[in-house]
């Protein structure tokens, strides 16, 4: 055991990073989400977004989910750049396209399936390796972890500044919409019970609204000083986890741009490669 925890100690900070977004892209295959699980699937809501709309008017999605071994050869191949990248991680070709092949499995998966609940964190974290000098990929490393702290203020600033935080069964609506596939397929587990608990107690499920609001206000902190950094990380980790047990919004695909905030407070490439 010692041994292992001093190889992961061993380890660069951004391979730490690359080996969580490896385990994120594996739980959600082995989930049953990836280029295979979805070929042959019809499109249910690809949105607004440009990024989307170029994927699809290129018909790289369509090419790649209208053959199951096509589909299955992107989803090794995405598992195998992110191996290679681990163990090369200053190759910036190879970030190029690890970060191209997973922004093509977020823009397929989300598009097909219809919602965005899994997070964007383990594409953006990408970023910074895809400069080449070090002193670009601190600066963009710096740049994307304001982005970060931006990302969670803002959402609680928009949560402060509508009526909901004065409706007390505003989130107790949401949370019966969460989970009402669950009540239509009669799936009864401890989050069902749990969201039964929280609809027949409004004020107590409002109450964990405002914990939340403030989990994510606080990251305001982050603007100011980096003192706090791995706090953050703590507070936005246990914000997700609470997010997925009320909610039902996985958080895997966050959790490896979190890590940012542990290991922000140096320097993350020391050297030019």
């Amino acid at each position: 055991m010692r041994n292992v925890i001093s190889n992961i100690n061993q380890l660069k900070p951004y391979q730490k990073i690359i080996a969580l977004v490896e385990l994120e892209v594996l739980v959600m295959l082995l989930s049953g989400i990836g280029f295979y699980e979805l070929h042959a699937a019809p499109y249910f809501n690809i949105g607004v977004d440009l990024i989307y709309w170029f994927f699809y008017l290129l018909g790289i999605p369509q090419f790649v989910l209208a053959n199951a071994y096509v589909a299955l050869v992107f989803d090794i191949s995405l598992l195998l750049c992110l191996g290679f990248l681990f163990f090369n991680i200053e190759n910036r070709v190879l970030a190029i396209i690890s970060f191209l092949m997973l922004m093509l499995f977020y823009v397929t998966i989300t598009g097909y399936l219809g919602h965005r609940n899994f997070q964007s964190g383990f594409v953006l974290v990408l970023i910074p390796l895809m400069w080449g000098r070090a002193k670009s990929r601190q600066f963009v490393f710096e740049g994307l972890r304001y982005w970060l702290l931006l990302f969670y203020c803002s959402s609680a600033i928009l949560k402060l500044s509508s009526s909901a935080i004065w409706d007390l069964h505003h989130f107790s609506t949401i949370l019966q919409n969460q989970f009402l596939p669950y009540y239509v397929e009669n799936q009864l587990g401890w989050r069902t019970h749990l969201n039964q608990f929280l609809l027949s107690h409004p004020t107590a499920t409002m109450c964990l609204f405002l914990v939340g609001m403030l989990m994510e206000l606080c990251t305001i902190v982050g603007f100011f000083t980096k003192k706090f950094d791995r706090y953050l990380g703590i507070t936005l980790i246990v914000f997700h986890v609470g997010n997925w047990m009320l909610m039902d919004i996985a958080p895997i695909g966050h959790f490896s741009i979190l890590f940012m905030f542990f290991i922000s407070q140096k320097m993350i490439f020391v050297e030019d490669y």
